[in-house]
């Protein structure tokens, strides 16, 4: 009988700890959400049940619209975040209220990644300057750049990928080029990023033509993997490097230009792109 009573004793006690636990988190989501928070959030809530008063349940649905509100969260937590609720019998407002396409998802897996490398960025030698998300008018058809980081030994132009979601994925990529993303034991074919990044070559050298003329500048392309769970195979197959993130700032400064821009140079040619 005491051992049961213990037992008793002892699940009771763990589950007002989760219930204390799952309203300390789900503050400190409410005031700033990050995709840790909301992780460990998840994991709470999975053993801990839910008392069925109203003030409980309006907390849960206030934790879960800040979540779904936040750009900083990722795609993933966010839709394991309202199953969860949904299970424990949390009304959110209706049975679909979060779906989302599948070209939603790429748009805001992008900007993640985009995020993540901007980031990246920010720890560039000062000789550098960073323009981003900039479009370049061109004869043939306007581009959009990740990236363009003018610098003394030359102009880099970035096209960011975020394959392969929270649980990342493996790029292989074989010697005729071709691009396979494979994940959850599956390979799917998708496009190579090595025709984005010649368009985008062709129109930046196009603009430089018409700001300088003849002049001639390094101008060097670089496919960068955003998600650090990615990994990739077979990049010796490729004519332009493909980098992850971490590595980004290293390669760039590494680079042995042709020729050298000074700090007037580079000036210069940012505000001119920029405008």
């Amino acid at each position: 009988m005491k051992i049961i009573f213990s037992i008793i004793l002892t699940l009771a006690v763990i589950s007002i700890v989760n219930k204390l636990r799952l309203k300390f988190t789900g503050n400190k989501i409410l005031v700033a959400p990050t995709n840790e928070l909301v992780d460990e959030y998840i994991n709470i809530l999975r053993f801990t049940p839910i008392t069925n008063k109203p003030s409980v349940w309006g907390e849960l649905r206030d934790v879960f619209f800040k979540v779904y509100n936040s750009k900083d969260i990722s795609i993933e937590l966010k839709e394991t975040l309202y199953i969860k609720l949904v299970k424990k019998g949390c009304n959110i407002g209706k049975a679909n209220y979060y779906t989302i396409t599948d070209e939603e998802k790429i748009r805001k897996s992008g900007e993640e990644g985009e995020r993540n490398i901007a980031y990246k960025l920010k720890w560039l030698s000062s000789d550098y300057k960073i323009l981003s998300n900039i479009r370049l008018k061109s004869e043939i058809e306007s581009q959009e750049f990740d990236n363009i980081i003018i610098g003394p030994n030359g102009i880099f132009h970035i096209e960011t990928k975020n394959y392969g979601g929270e649980h990342g994925c493996k790029i292989k990529i074989d010697n005729s080029g071709n691009w396979v993303k494979e994940k959850n034991g599956r390979e799917t074919g998708i496009d190579s990023p090595e025709f984005q990044l010649r368009r985008h070559e062709i129109v930046l050298q196009e603009n430089l033509k018409k700001l300088y003329g003849e002049r001639k500048f390094d101008v060097k392309g670089i496919i960068v993997l955003s998600n650090p769970k990615t990994v990739i195979d077979g990049v010796e197959n490729l004519d332009v490097p493909v980098l992850k993130g971490d590595g980004l700032c290293k390669y760039i400064e590494g680079v042995q230009g042709e020729s050298t821009l000074s700090s007037e140079e580079i000036n210069d040619i940012y505000n001119k792109l920029k405008e």
